[in-house]
């Protein structure tokens, strides 16, 4: 009975093994932030009050924050992921302007998306961690670039009237 459990253990092993590698890093596409969640070790704290889209193509990533009172910014990076490690090299932030700063997080994948933890968050005397939790959108495009500039309607002012600008 032994001799034949082994061989199926071994089977399942590999088989559990090479299902888990077939989707492993965060693929191109558009994610939505459906919960965020910042816990400092004594008191977990959920964010609220805006909606948050991350753009990942092949090589860039962008992500764009609209708060309730309109105000919308954004940030774009290049980004590389090893194993679970997805680092987000930002040269531009509207927050930061053209500083470069250097981000990793931990990225676990879901059947929806993928989770997010940022580790060791400077707060006061302890560490936090910021935890999120993305969901895929469904988008179409044809270029890397689709979805972060694409421009559907502009309006120019002549002469004190609006008039809408055909694209």
């Amino acid at each position: 009975m032994k001799i034949v459990l082994l061989p199926i253990f071994i089977l399942l092993t590999f088989a559990s093994t090479g299902q888990s590698n077939k989707k492993s890093k965060v693929e191109p596409g558009v994610y939505k932030l459906f919960a965020q969640k910042y816990s400092d070790g004594q008191r977990d704290t959920i964010i609220s009050g805006f909606e948050l889209i991350n753009i990942y193509t092949s090589s860039f990533y962008q992500v764009v924050t609209l708060w309730q009172n309109n105000y919308v910014e954004f940030g774009i990076a290049r980004y590389n992921q090893s194993g679970s490690q997805l680092a987000h090299h930002w040269f531009y932030t509207v927050w930061i302007m053209d500083s470069l700063i250097n981000l990793t997080v931990e990225v676990a994948l879901t059947d929806s998306g993928y989770n997010q933890k940022l580790r060791n968050i400077p707060n006061q005397d302890k560490k936090a961690t910021l935890s999120e939790a993305y969901s895929t959108v469904p988008a179409v495009g044809i270029s890397d670039l689709d979805g972060a500039w694409k421009i559907n309607k502009s309006l120019v002012i002549k002469a004190g009237d609006t008039v809408i600008n055909k694209i």
